[in-house]
């Protein structure tokens, strides 16, 4: 039976080992002088879902599929998950209580057929992101 407190430390594994992956992924794209953006490195290490070795090939079909680069937009498109924009404009209308706009938004993602484990992931992300800054205001960037 899982308990809260087994469910949060779980939780911290899979953070670390996210962590550990999205760590090793960037020193290996600046030893290979690969242009990458972190988003999309995040992106990768959660997808692979705590496995290295996918982590390596995912990151490797993205240079491919980015010509060279690792970008989000091009990550998120290769992966089948949504863009930022559409988490932003989701999360907004569900803040802001707005039913109509909120179906608006996810019959717009739904037109790009995501994944949308994918998406609830990087909708997950950014309310745990908004909340850290909201609890934490000296962690905000820029």
């Amino acid at each position: 039976r899982s308990t809260p407190l087994y469910s949060s430390a779980a939780s911290d594994v899979y953070k670390r080992q996210v962590d550990k992956i999205c760590e090793h992924l960037k020193l290996i794209l600046t030893d290979e002088k690969i242009p990458f953006e972190n988003e999309a490195v995040g992106r990768l290490a959660r997808a692979a879902n705590g496995s290295m070795r996918d982590a390596l090939t995912l990151t490797d079909q993205a240079v491919g599929y980015g010509d060279g680069r690792v970008i989000d937009d091009f990550v998120s498109v290769m992966l089948g998950s949504i863009t930022k924009n559409f988490t932003i404009d989701i999360c907004s209308a569900l803040a802001g209580r707005n039913g109509k706009e909120l179906l608006k938004h996810i019959d717009k993602m739904a037109e790009h057929a995501p994944n949308y484990d994918c998406a609830l992931g990087d909708m997950l992300s950014l309310l745990h992101q908004i909340s850290i800054c909201q609890i934490v205001p000296e962690s905000r960037k820029g």
